[in-house]
């Protein structure tokens, strides 16, 4: 007996929608992307944030999420999109400091509230293991069972697919980061394979996005709230170290690199290179502490590893604000990419260490001047007491504050900017207080030399 066509697609409509209604019950309403429990500081401290990934049921209409560590009071969640960090309906970021965290277990509770007011919740188990972390790492994505054991998930939804790891194809968007390493390494080089599969042509319709890009950042220490500014979580990105960037043209067949230390830097673009979507590239990438300063350097070549071009693509120094530690963060913007094993060396330590101490001398050397020149006032001022004590005395007080005020304007010119920039200080009121330190030394200079001038040549006294 024939079953008639009409009877026989109704009944596939019916089975179709049967599924679908099956199916979104299955799913739960709020989707921890890597699971109920998750450890983080495994593979080094990778920032100054952890951050817990997923998405809530967009069907639910959900109107408030929240969230709370260890029992303690409620934070609420940004529910996507936000044209940013969270991308599509639904996804959330849950982003905790660091220092929220104790040692060990530590619990999070997640509560979304829909339109109607019903309560949905879902409680997982953060580990929180900081482990020492060297730049010395081999990293084969056919070994690792955990993707979190080797690396930390920032932004979107990342797997492991046979020898690679890729961002989701089913959930391109803007930054999609993942971060390896630790917050507290200073020299390192980087080697890994790449191909990028396709681009999302919407992203050039978007005054935020600009482009599809391959982003990779040396010395990342977080997100902040520089140079933009979110409600949650942070969107900003300053400061860091260097940050690599290639930028597709609209017609896939054309691009251009760059090499930056920061949001205003105004370093030129590469052109004389091309990635094609489809097609395997290598990377080479570097961060190194020199004499000049904070060096940056990358190449990016086609085909095998062995092909590799003796020259650097690009080379730059970072400027006084530039950070001088940071882990190691891969960004696919827009673009479908899958990342091979990835390699990281750390740069020769005893060069290291001989860069430190002649930078150290070096900043000694800068102080030797001031430095006789107060010994020599100490002594001027020490033989005028015998004449006039009162002179005497000012003269010494001018030689100090001009001495005290160099040594402590170079204290707080060299140390406090690096210091306040790994604290999460934002670039903008770093260079306020970089301001401010220049112009202390500057200060005392002018006072000790009104003070000394005063005390040499007092203004006559008119009979």
């Amino acid at each position: 007996m024939r079953v008639p066509l009409n009877k026989s697609l109704l009944f596939l409509l019916i089975l179709f929608l049967a599924n679908c209604w099956v199916g979104a019950q299955s799913r739960p309403v709020i989707d921890l992307w890597y699971g109920k429990e998750q450890t983080f500081g495994k593979p080094g401290a990778v920032q100054r944030w952890v951050n817990v990934l997923g998405n809530v049921d967009p069907m639910k209409n959900i109107v408030k999420l929240d969230f709370a560590l260890n029992d303690g009071d409620f934070r609420p969640l940004s529910i996507g999109p936000d044209n940013r960090r969270l991308q599509r309906a639904g996804d959330f970021n849950v982003e905790i400091p660091i220092q929220d965290l104790v040692l060990g277990k530590n619990t999070i509770l997640i509560e979304a509230v829909d339109k109607d007011g019903t309560l949905y919740s879902e409680v997982m188990e953060l580990t929180w293991s900081p482990e020492a972390s060297v730049a010395d790492v081999n990293i084969d994505w056919s070994e690792v069972d955990e993707l979190t054991d080797v690396a930390q998930p920032i932004d979107g939804l990342w797997r492991i697919e046979g020898e690679n790891l890729v961002s989701a194809p089913e959930a391109l968007g803007y930054d999609r980061v993942i971060g390896l390493g630790d917050m507290s390494w200073t020299d390192y080089e980087v080697l890994f394979p790449f191909e990028i599969y396709q681009t999302d042509p919407s992203s050039f319709g978007s005054e935020i996005s600009v482009g599809p890009a391959l982003l990779v950042i040396l010395r990342w220490q977080g997100h902040t709230d520089s140079p933009v500014v979110c409600a949650q979580p942070h969107c900003g990105w300053e400061p860091c170290g260097g940050a690599i960037t290639y930028s597709f043209n609209k017609d896939d067949k054309s691009g251009e690199g760059s090499l930056t230390t920061g949001w205003h830097d105004k370093s030129p673009g590469i052109s004389d290179f091309i990635i094609e979507p489809g097609k395997p590239y290598w990377m080479r990438a570097r961060a190194e502490t020199t004499m000049m300063g904070n060096a940056y350097a990358f190449k990016i070549w086609e085909g095998m590893v062995e092909n590799e071009p003796e020259d650097w693509s690009a080379q730059t120094l970072g400027g006084p604000l530039n950070m001088s530690r940071g882990s190691f963060v891969l960004a696919a913007h827009h673009i479908d990419l899958a990342i091979g094993n990835i390699k990281i060396n750390p740069l020769g330590t005893m060069r290291n260490k001989m860069v430190d101490i002649l930078t150290e001398f070096t900043d000694i050397l800068i102080q030797l001047p001031y430095l006789i020149i107060w010994i020599v006032g100490i002594l001027w001022a020490l033989a005028y007491m015998r004449r006039d004590a009162g002179r005497g005395r000012w003269i010494l007080v001018s030689f100090s504050l001009l001495f005290l005020t160099s040594l402590l304007g170079f204290i707080l010119i060299h140390y406090l900017p690096d210091y306040l920039l790994n604290q999460g200080w934002i670039t903008r009121r770093v260079t306020y207080v970089y301001v401010l330190s220049s112009a202390i030394p500057i200060g005392g200079h002018l006072l000790a030399f009104a003070i000394l001038f005063k005390t040499l040549w007092p203004p006559k006294q008119i009979d």
